[in-house]
């Protein structure tokens, strides 16, 4: 058995991925609550969890509950919920019932889809999209994070609309510009119901944020839901938000975030010191999958077997750049590249775990090049670098395999009030 502690830091995170990859048939024992605190750390759970899924023939995993009336509250967590869907067999233990014993959670499944913001129904829905679209839309979210799931088309449980638009034999992925409203809602949405008001942080985020969205969503969309022969594969997909402030009381302070992610402690003293900065915000936004993974595609489009940690490294790297594509198609790769450009532009972070890769790359402290050309400036860094996230260089070292990819942009803001 494999035991999920209740508070889940990135690296902890890993270190379950590792011994998921080396017992893949062991029983997931979960606590009723799971704490992630820490910016990265829900998205990282995720992936977690998909790779889980993908690697284990039985897919079991058990609760541990303190009252039997407990278990119905499963279903309205993301950390419960989407582990309950994905599982093949749920046993719950209660102090009652030290004996694990097998629950059916259809009614949970259905209910998680369905009331997972039981406080907000219809009105969340509306808010995003307007009274048109179907009333199961409902924004699983928890205080300041938003969580935006969906499955492919023949996965049990579907959120389509979140991303696309149509009937479902029609379906087509919304445009550019419903992708910046989408945004611009979710932030409204998360920024109303923050223990404080923050002013008009909102203003200039939603359109950047809404073309990386479409940009990354549209990456999965045509990549992350198939297998390395094309074939359509069981998978989920989406995107988190998650909005962290710096002020006296707050649960979760981005001064103490450094303390659980080293790789992202550098970043947040380069914006908490600057002179403008009153209260730093950080608004993290990440997209994952649960396919094949980036340099997989990539090598088997090359016919490149067993392929090193360096050679994997180096696929990655190509599909970040302008015009790479795991497609080998020309007039494809912009998408990527558009992105890093962006996040560049706000000297934000970027954070890349697919494959056997852990990478990442901070604006802040290594900015892109303001030269010309393919050549960077002197004091500049290629807008494509990517660093490894234990070397700290452009020495990529070998990680557990995850399922799929994870891009993850965190921004920072001004959380100062109005």
């Amino acid at each position: 058995m494999i035991s999920v502690p209740q508070r889940l830091t990135l690296n902890s995170i890993d270190g379950i991925i590792a011994r998921v990859r080396a017992n893949p048939e062991s029983v997931l024992s979960f606590p009723s609550e799971i704490e992630l605190r820490s910016i990265l750390s829900s998205a990282a759970y995720i992936q977690f969890l998909l790779t889980w899924a993908s690697i284990s023939q039985k897919r079991e995993i058990q609760f541990t509950v303190s009252k039997q009336d407990h278990i119905a509250f499963l279903s309205r967590a993301p950390e419960t919920l989407i582990p309950i869907l994905l599982a093949r067999k749920v046993s719950v233990r209660t102090p009652n019932s030290p004996v694990p014993v097998e629950f059916d959670v259809t009614n949970q499944r259905q209910e998680g889809l369905e009331l997972f913001a039981p406080t907000r129904g219809i009105a969340v829905q509306q808010s995003l999209f307007g009274p048109d679209e179907p009333e199961f839309c409902n924004v699983p979210r928890k205080g300041p994070k938003v969580h935006l799931l969906m499955s492919d088309d023949d996965f049990r449980h579907q959120f389509s609309h979140w991303f696309y638009t149509g009937s479902p034999e029609a379906r087509q992925l919304r445009d550019a510009d419903d992708f910046a409203s989408l945004v611009r809602n979710v932030l409204n949405l998360v920024n109303a119901h923050s223990v404080r008001k923050f002013g008009q942080w909102v203003d200039g985020l939603s359109e950047s944020l809404g073309y990386m969205l479409y940009e990354l969503i549209d990456n999965t969309h045509k990549w992350g839901r198939h297998g390395a022969e094309g074939q359509l594969i069981k998978s989920m997909r989406g995107t988190v938000f998650d909005v962290k402030f710096d002020y006296p009381g707050n649960r979760t302070r981005v001064a103490d975030i450094a303390n659980d992610i080293p790789l992202i402690a550098d970043f947040i003293r380069y914006h908490s010191n600057l002179p403008e900065t009153r209260n730093l915000g950080l608004l993290e936004m990440s997209v994952f999958d649960g396919g094949i993974g980036i340099p997989a595609r990539e090598l088997n489009r090359r016919k490149q077997k067993n392929a090193s940690i360096q050679q994997e490294y180096e696929a990655t790297l190509g599909c970040l750049r302008k015009w790479g594509t795991t497609s080998g198609q020309p007039g494809r790769g912009l998408g990527l590249d558009r992105v890093l450009e962006l996040t560049s532009q706000r000297r934000g972070f970027v954070y890349l775990r697919t494959g056997r890769l852990i990478l990442y790359r901070d604006f802040a402290n290594q900015p892109a090049s303001t030269g010309n050309g393919n050549a960077p400036a002197a004091s500049g860094f290629e807008i494509h670098a990517m660093h490894d996230g234990t070397t700290h260089s452009v020495e990529p070292t070998a990680q557990s395999l995850v399922s799929g990819t994870l891009f993850t942009v965190v921004l920072p803001f001004n959380a100062a009030t109005a």
